[in-house]
This record gives C-alpha cells, structure tokens and sequence, in this order.
C-alpha cells in the first residue's frame, strides 16, 4: 500500500500542469462541452510553443544582420538561468525579446556587448555574463574566447549557445559540448525550433 501511494504520488508531480488542468475544467460550468476535452490536455499546439515562427525568424535575422556587420555575439538559452552561478555574474534585464534590443545589446560600443546574452522564455533576461570556458584541450585553434565560453556553458549544464563570430562573421550553434559551425538561415532556425522539444 505504501508503494501505491508513492506511485500516486508521483504520478501527480509528472502531470501536475495536466491536473490542474482538469480540475479548472471540472469546475467550469461545461466542463464536457467539447469531446476532444481529454486529448486537449496533452496536446500541445502551435500556440503554446515556447519559441514560435515569429519568434524564431526576428531571432534569426538578427544574428545574420550581426553577422554581416562581423558583429561578435554569444547568445544562450536557458530554462532556468536563475539557478546557474553564471547568471549573476551579468547585468539583470528581463526584457521582452526584440531584434532591435538583441542587435543593441551587441553593439561594439554597447556596455553590454563583452560576455553572453541570456534568453529564457522569448525573455533577454540577462546580458554580460561571464562563462566558463570548455575544457576541451583538441579545439581548432581558431575558435576564440566566445567559441570556448559557448560550448563550456553547454559541456556543464543544460543550456543551448549561439556564437556569431566577431573576425568572420559564421553563425555557429553549440548544445551538449558540441558545436555546429558555419551555419544557413534554414540550419539556424531548425536549431532552435528544437529548444521547443527540450524546455
């Protein structure tokens, strides 16, 4: 009986957002008006995608507007950046994401363009901040400061980075200690439609 009520237990944590859920619509007046009603509660739509189209076109045009000026920038998406060391070390926004406020941000005379750019939740939450460095000793020699700072932050915790660089200008993606370089538009935005898979 006690590994019941474990199992229940945890079954409640898992679907939390799920039951509760169901019981605003137990409490509604209708609550079975639509059929569908059970299928609704794990379905999950194009609306309520973390990064949507539109989310993922003004970000990628601004990282290829940087890009074609050589604009250095370090961008991470986190779910929960409060919860790493790093995030403290930056300056604290919590803006609505913009391209025009991204693009400024990176700007060369901008206090904020040194250090990394966080967006959680189509929020810059945070700018300049400092991260620690691969550790990785067979890197190809012409990866730079924000190429190691992009994929330490992705070797050591679960956070996504992209890297445009300041003397070539090539997009580059890092996730889980690896880093995908040179990358199209169409590449770009396939990367971060996946963040929706995995926040």
């Amino acid at each position: 009986s006690q590994f019941v009520n474990v199992g229940v237990i945890m079954l409640l944590i898992i679907f939390q957002p799920e039951v509760r859920k169901f019981l605003l619509m137990l409490g509604s007046s209708t609550p079975f008006r639509n059929q569908n009603w059970l299928t609704g509660l794990f379905k999950k739509t194009s609306s309520s995608l973390i990064y949507d189209e539109h989310f993922i076109k003004n970000l990628v045009d601004a990282c290829f507007k940087m890009a074609q000026k050589k604009t250095g920038a370090l961008i991470i998406f986190a779910e929960n950046p409060e919860i790493h060391n790093w995030f403290n070390s930056g300056i604290s926004l919590n803006a609505n994401f913009s391209a025009e406020l991204l693009i400024s941000i990176f700007n060369k005379n901008s206090p904020l363009h040194d250090g990394a750019t966080v967006i959680s939740n189509k929020k810059i939450v945070a700018s300049a901040c400092i991260l620690p460095l691969s550790k990785k000793d067979n890197l190809p020699s012409h990866l730079g400061l924000r190429h190691r700072a992009g994929l330490g932050a992705t070797e050591s915790v679960g956070v996504s980075a992209i890297i445009i660089s300041e003397e070539n200008g090539k997009i580059s993606y890092s996730e889980k200690g690896n880093i995908h370089m040179n990358l199209s538009k169409d590449q770009l935005s396939d990367y971060i439609s996946l963040l929706n898979k995995t926040q």
